[in-house]
């Protein structure tokens, strides 16, 4: 019996402790290979992605990759509420780096006058600290000096670019990677650190950190040495699954894959289907093969879709008083069309309008308007009539997996993967009701909003 031979990470979040993680998928590679050419060029370079598409990791091999061409990488994690100078100096005490530059220091200390005399005289960490609070003015006594809390000798920002500073004086080619910057730290903190010239910089920052930073002069120094680190595309996912599970990574892309998705979801909805191909083949290859082919698509899709109808009205008859709902019929309705009567999937009152919504799935990148016609015929009828009472229609949308064009009304978009789990289990799985739910309340919002502005303006 063959075993399968899928090789994803063990996890998908990178850590400033990591050591290293492999970056995945040719854009990605080739962004890394852009932005490492930048900063050595440069001196600088700024990444910008959303959460989970590999900012940190890149961060990490930057560190790896310098440190064994001879530069001395500092990584600092921004993401806590500390001070930026608070959180640098934090990550110097406590991710290595000051006892790599005790021992840098302790190796060459004949070079600044431990030896001889004074050498038998006074231990070197007491001669060091006396040094320090006569204020002796070299750069190896106060690098060391970050040992003694009482000198103190780098205060503020100030003080930390004359850290820099001094590492530079003694040759140590320092690279500061700071992650997860938010808009606060750019100016002044990032901005003098930048003028001042004493250290290679690479930043990460969320995308929409971009928008928030207002100092001009900041933002032109970003753009032009800025890469920002695209979405997904479904060529992307199959390419990185296909690294990592070379003979099913194409059907998991297809299975999985959402426009929507990060790196990390798409490699963490990858395991999790491999995982379950694995215990239904007993870790057999060919068996994970062969299943892993009917996967990618929705077998009778009408049925499917029929079925996930009446597994949405369970999610929202569960949800009716999270939405504020007084209603959910038990089975579609005929109701009245622009050219005739129709069948709707989902009919439901809320605030006493009526919302109308079909379910229609795809194996397609984009749902056909034959498939959708009913609501297309209704969504311009500005009322209903139901069980002999006269609503006013709130709204018309589609619950769908696939990409919907030029339709007028809302669009709930489901990922693959929640379709199908549900499916599976031919019930209200977790991820569905949170996403109908979310989608859904919104759209009850929206058509409330609309009916206070039109009560303010009459």
């Amino acid at each position: 019996m063959k075993k399968t031979s899928c090789n994803f990470p063990p996890d998908t979040v990178s850590l400033w402790s990591t050591n290293y993680r492999e970056i995945y998928g040719s854009k990605y590679k080739n962004y890394y290979k852009m932005i490492k050419e930048r900063l050595l060029q440069n001196k600088k370079t700024f990444i910008f992605g959303d959460p989970g598409m590999g900012k940190t990791t890149i961060l990490l091999n930057l560190s790896v990759d310098l440190k064994a061409m001879g530069y001395f990488p500092i990584f600092v994690d921004m993401s806590s509420d500390k001070p930026f100078v608070d959180e640098f100096w934090s990550f110097v005490k406590t991710s290595g780096i000051q006892e790599k530059l005790n021992t840098e220091i302790v190796n060459r200390k004949e070079e600044f006058g431990y030896k001889g005399f004074t050498k038998l005289k006074k231990d070197f960490i007491a001669w060091m600290k006396s040094q320090c609070k006569k204020g002796i003015d070299n750069p190896f006594v106060r690098i060391y000096s970050i040992n003694f809390p009482e000198c103190n000798v780098y205060e503020g920002l100030d003080g930390l670019i004359k850290f820099l500073d001094d590492l530079r004086s003694i040759q140590l080619n320092t690279v500061l990677l700071i992650d997860e910057a938010r808009a606060e730290h750019y100016y002044p903190y990032i901005h003098k650190i930048i003028n001042s010239g004493v250290t290679y910089l690479a930043v990460a920052s969320p995308t929409s950190v971009l928008n928030s930073i207002k100092d001009e002069a900041t933002i032109r120094r970003i753009r032009e040495n800025s890469v920002i680190l695209e979405p997904l595309t479904k060529e992307d996912a199959v390419e990185i699954l296909s690294q990592m599970c070379k003979d099913i990574g194409e059907n998991l892309a297809k299975e999985v894959f959402d426009p929507n998705m990060t790196i990390a979801q798409l490699i963490i909805e990858a395991k999790e289907v491999y995982q379950e191909l694995l215990y239904e083949c007993k870790h057999d290859l060919e068996c994970v093969k062969s299943t892993a082919k009917d996967i990618g698509e929705i077998k009778n899709i009408q049925d499917a879709s029929k079925s996930l109808e009446a597994i949405i009205r369970e999610c929202i008859k569960g949800s009716k008083e999270v939405l504020e709902i007084e209603k959910v019929y038990d089975t579609g309705k005929r109701v009245k069309g622009s050219s005739k009567q129709r069948q709707i999937d989902i009919v439901l009152i809320s605030h006493g309008k009526v919302f109308l919504g079909d379910v229609k799935l795809t194996n397609e990148e984009f749902l056909k308007n034959s498939v959708i016609e009913n609501v297309l015929d209704v969504i311009s009828e500005r009322e209903q009539e139901l069980d002999g009472s006269i609503y006013s229609v709130g709204g018309v949308f589609i619950i769908t997996n696939g990409e919907v064009k030029d339709f007028p009304g809302k669009v709930i978009k489901l990922p693959n993967r929640t379709v199908k789990r549900a499916l599976r289990k031919n019930t209200c799985t977790t991820d569905l009701r949170e996403r109908v739910v979310e989608e859904l309340r919104v759209i009850l919002k929206s058509s409330e909003s609309l009916n206070q502005n039109a009560g303010i303006q009459s």
